[in-house]
């Protein structure tokens, strides 16, 4: 749909959001597959080269998303702190060579721990498979900021964002109330355009917040005792699984004519058929009373 659609291709802000579905279906390409083929195994049967492959999913694919996350809400940071300077030098190319640069910043940090752990430190298949950390302590201390470090930023971040979104818009209608409305002619593109934007990053931080954080909380509370919280850990594998499923979903939520198409069909299936069985029901009330 962003690569056919013309008015969502040009627009800066959705190279990120390509960014994003892309990593979000090469994560789940790779590590749906494999969870469901050892979900009911005892230790890995699949061979060493799946293994890696797996482990490639999860410890660069997975960091593509949080980071292409974070990426979103600098990029709103910038349009709201500083628009100006966002209107003259964010352009189509610029956003593509940030994405580039992030894909290259995550390799650099995570591949060499995914590579040694390949070649020297692969763990026996009896015990599942897994990165052997202890065994790549620097890497491993790499690893837990690449991971943690977007997975806090991005909800702390947004408050920020908000606050200024709202501010933004005060100043706009007082001004447009000022000049008699004569602004509103002006500003009102630029406000619709700039709206859609953040409704995108708001959808995106709450699912983020609710799929991605409780990872790290899970791993900080049972770093002491790994078997403990058993119902937390099925609710943080099943959220963070989720993820690259909602975040095409809630785009598609934020287009202006998918939204009028879910309305139609709501009215077409749900509403309708509702008024239609109430009217009914009145209708056989009358119809026994007389």
């Amino acid at each position: 749909m962003l690569l056919l659609d013309k008015a969502l291709r040009s627009s800066s802000f959705n190279v990120y959001i390509i960014t994003l579905f892309t990593s979000n279906l090469l994560y789940a390409a790779v590590d749906g597959p494999v969870k469901i083929l050892t979900m009911a195994a005892t230790g890995w049967r699949l061979g060493r080269s799946f293994c890696t492959l797996s482990l490639y999913a999860i410890y660069v694919l997975a960091p593509m998303t949080l980071h292409t996350h974070l990426l979103i809400s600098l990029n709103r940071a910038w349009a709201l702190f500083w628009p100006i300077g966002y209107r003259n030098y964010h352009t189509a190319k610029t956003a593509g060579a940030i994405c580039v640069i992030m894909v290259f910043y995550v390799h650099a940090w995570q591949l060499p721990g995914v590579i040694l752990d390949a070649l020297y430190y692969r763990l026996s298949p009896e015990k599942g498979c897994w990165l052997n950390r202890a065994a790549i302590p620097v890497y491993a201390a790499l690893q837990n900021w690449t991971q943690t470090a977007p997975t806090f930023f991005v909800p702390l971040c947004y408050p920020f964002l908000l606050l200024k979104y709202y501010l933004r818009k005060r100043k706009i209608a007082e001004r447009s109330a000022g000049n008699n409305g004569g602004l509103v002619q002006v500003q009102q593109p630029l406000r619709k355009k700039a709206g859609q934007p953040f409704l995108i990053t708001t959808m995106f931080t709450v699912a983020f917040t609710v799929c991605w954080l409780p990872t790290p909380v899970f791993y900080l509370m049972t770093e002491s005792a790994p078997n403990a919280y058993p119902v937390f850990r099925q609710f943080q594998a099943a959220a963070y699984s989720l993820l690259p499923i909602l975040d095409p979903i809630l785009f598609c939520l934020t287009i202006r004519y998918w939204q009028d198409s879910t309305r139609r069909l709501w009215r077409t299936y749900v509403s309708r058929p509702t008024a239609n069985a109430v009217d009914a029901t009145s209708m056989s009330r009358v119809v026994t009373e007389k």
